[in-house]
């Protein structure tokens, strides 16, 4: 099984933190020693006019000295410390099966780094900032904080509380998109609290009796909620679609790649149309087809798709092809279609994809070649064809399980009739 490479990840932020802190312990080193040598040598009579002046530099110089290998300790012990801190937090959840090593049970959850530019990631169980982790399922309150409202500085905090008090923060930078990032995660989390920090901090003198009821109120949220209620975005299920049929396990290897490339709006190969069919999926599946796609409704999607076979047979284009049985998916997701309309919608623009490419990778290569023209972006481009090296690597991926070249009849024989 794969592991996501958080150690390295981890390691790589503290080891930048640590490089940062001692470029400026270095610089502030320089500066001191130049001034003793310039003022105490060259500029000797600088010194003797003004000598409570440089006195006073000489200090400022020294004070930068100690705050900055300050700071560079503080670093230092962190890039050695976060291994255990991760622990430790991590144990605060699991006081049956404590862990030793925290890598192994996060790396087989954790799916991305949030929009590769936050060092925030997300898995099904766990959310983990730099050195700390907690359980998505434990989480009470997503917060937002302009650290500007209180000190000098440009960058944001987005603060995470649990339901036993425990809290972890994490500064961002205005390039690193704090608030779309925090409306991200409110999104996931639409039961919890949510709203400036500072504004619920303040509502810190409420009485005993009103924290008592908050409390209580909260475990009634919880026990209600135990069924039927998705682990990862707390929105209502609403159908079990997960993959009975080979037929289903086809349709979603034909897209597969991009559900790969996309890890932010949890994908899974374990359910037909590649997302849990929740509350949360259908309005974003419905978000996507509306924008770009400006599907409303099913005639508008049944054009669209034989708008996409059509060219997709005439060009040879797996990014025609590619994509039509992505938005029939969405679709079903979206609520727009039935689990058997997907299986009678698909089936002519499988068998076209079959017909027109003789393998996965020949599908995937001519999508990728649409999809470098439509993106244009360097960065997208090889983000994209790492996500596809990345499935054909893998053994247990749908590409190297599910033949492209497969009976389609029977597979759609054996779903529409045992469906029914």
């Amino acid at each position: 099984m794969k592991f996501y490479p958080l150690e390295k990840k981890l390691r790589r932020y503290y080891v930048e933190k640590f490089r940062a802190a001692l470029v400026w312990t270095i610089f502030w080193c320089g500066v001191w020693s130049a001034g003793i040598e310039y003022f105490y040598g060259p500029g000797m009579e600088l010194t003797e006019r003004y000598p409570v002046f440089l006195g006073g530099l000489c200090a400022i110089g020294l004070v930068g000295i100690l705050v900055s290998f300050g700071y560079l300790l503080v670093r230092l012990v962190s890039l050695l410390n976060f291994t255990g801190s991760l622990k430790r937090s991590m144990n605060r959840y699991l006081p049956q099966t404590p862990v030793t090593d925290p890598y192994p049970v996060l790396g087989q959850d954790i799916r991305c780094r949030l929009f590769d530019i936050a060092d925030i990631y997300l898995g099904k169980d766990w959310i983990v900032f730099p050195g700390q982790a907690m359980k998505r399922d434990e989480i009470a309150s997503i917060l937002f904080e302009r650290l500007s409202d209180r000190f000098l500085s440009k960058k944001c905090r987005l603060h995470i509380k649990d339901n036993r008090g425990n809290s972890m923060y994490l500064d961002l930078t205005r390039n690193q998109a704090p608030e779309y990032i925090y409306h991200y995660l409110v999104g996931l989390h639409p039961e919890i609290n949510k709203g400036n920090y500072l504004a619920q901090q303040g509502l810190g003198a409420i009485s005993a009796y009103q924290k008592k009821q908050e409390e209580m109120n909260q475990e009634e949220k919880r026990a209600d909620t135990h069924l039927g209620i998705s682990r990862w975005d707390k929105s209502p299920v609403l159908e079990d679609n997960h993959i009975r049929y080979e037929y289903e396990r086809w349709l979603l290897a034909s897209y597969s790649l991009y559900i790969a490339a996309d890890p932010q709006h949890h994908g899974d190969f374990a359910y037909v149309g590649g997302y849990e069919r929740t509350a949360y999926q259908r309005d974003n599946a419905r978000e996507l087809l509306e924008e770009p796609w400006d599907i409303h409704n099913k005639e508008e999607l049944l054009d669209t798709v034989q708008h996409l076979i059509q060219t997709g047979r005439s060009r040879r284009s797996g990014w025609q092809l590619g994509r039509a049985p992505m938005i029939l998916g969405f679709a079903y997701i979206a609520e727009m279609i039935t689990r058997e309309e997907l299986f009678a919608y698909s089936l002519d623009v499988a068998l076209a994809i079959q017909q027109t490419f003789s393998s996965w990778q020949e599908l995937f290569e001519s999508y990728m070649e649409g999809y470098a023209a439509w993106a244009k972006r360097k960065k997208h481009i090889a983000h994209r064809r790492n996500a596809l090296h990345q499935l054909l690597r893998d053994p247990a991926s749908l590409i190297n399980t599910v033949p492209l070249q497969s009976d389609l009849h029977a597979l759609y024989q054996e779903a529409t009739v045992q469906s029914l």
